[in-house]
């Protein structure tokens, strides 16, 4: 999901990325705003698509932007990222205190409520792991996965665990992956007591393409 924010009178939407451990803009809306020539050069730390791949980055930059009527100041690492405006990681979602409701599709920072924008779906591939796999009580692993289906002409695609998934006490979190590659790798974390075993048939994930968006109110 997605949420408006206004940076210099200019509208930009920002995946909510729980898996991201930066915010991220894009050097396409960088050069919008005419920001490239205020860049930190020095990134402290290494940044990487969803399957592994090093991201280009141009740099890092203190940004100041509203989402709706509030306004907010953070550093972003201005990188290329296609299709979207901007990511929203963790940095900014912990340093706010940021609370998601994924049903009624809103985030709440404080005492105001902003609704988030749910993208449409327009293509779908799938993402299936390659062997079986045993998630221990209170551990994450990483599961090499492999990516089959065509979701358009995007590069970029935003990679959605199945509801059954999450029935069994499995979470995964929303990102990012690159649907052109056939080989990705997916985190998967167990918070139960107990050990779950999964099927490799039945990890069966979704990537859509995120080019079209409607609001929930």
């Amino acid at each position: 999901m997605f949420v408006l924010a206004i940076i210099a009178n200019t509208s930009c939407k920002f995946l909510i990325d729980t898996g991201a451990c930066a915010t991220v803009l894009s050097s396409r809306m960088s050069d919008k705003l005419g920001l490239n020539g205020d860049f930190r050069k020095s990134v402290g730390q290494t940044l990487t698509t969803a399957n592994g791949n090093p991201m280009s980055v141009m740099g890092e930059i203190g940004i100041g932007f509203k989402i709706g009527n509030r306004y907010f100041e953070q550093d972003m690492v201005v990188a290329d990222i296609s299709e979207i405006d901007g990511i929203l990681g963790m940095d900014f979602l912990h340093s706010n205190d940021v609370s998601l409701n994924i049903a009624r599709a809103t985030m709440k920072i404080g005492d105001e409520t902003f609704p988030l924008i749910r993208e449409r779906q327009t293509h779908c591939a799938r993402v299936k792991a390659s062997r079986n796999i045993t998630v221990p009580p209170q551990s994450e692993i990483v599961v090499k996965a492999s990516i089959k289906g065509d979701i358009g002409s995007t590069n970029d695609g935003i990679f959605e665990p199945a509801n059954y998934l999450t029935a069994k006490g499995l979470l995964l979190a929303r990102s990012l992956v690159n649907p052109r590659s056939s080989k990705t790798s997916v985190s998967v974390i167990n918070l139960s007591d107990k050990p779950v075993n999964v099927k490799k048939y039945a990890l069966n994930w979704n990537i859509r393409a995120g080019t079209k968006q409607h609001q929930f109110q």
